[in-house]
């Protein structure tokens, strides 16, 4: 098994590179450490868990609404 990181999400790219603050680290041996920040590369990460207040988050009612009308944006919205 590995690392597992806790953290406040800072940043995130599209590749799922992102930078947490306030970093809680425990290695395979359950040892912790602290960090102030840490980068983290997209292809290290397993999974995230995310509070479950974001389910009715209105990001996630834009992206379900995509999904929906095939890529088209919400009324009112340019697309890129």
């Amino acid at each position: 098994m590995g690392e597992t990181l806790r953290g406040y999400l800072f940043e995130a790219e599209d590749s799922m590179n992102m930078v947490l603050k306030k970093v809680s680290r425990t290695d395979s041996q359950n040892r912790t450490t602290q960090h102030d920040s840490m980068y983290i590369r997209g292809t290290s990460v397993l999974f995230i868990v995310v509070p479950g207040i974001l389910k009715n988050a209105p990001m996630f009612k834009r992206i379900r609404h995509w999904r929906e009308k095939g890529g088209a944006p919400p009324d009112g919205v340019m697309a890129g």
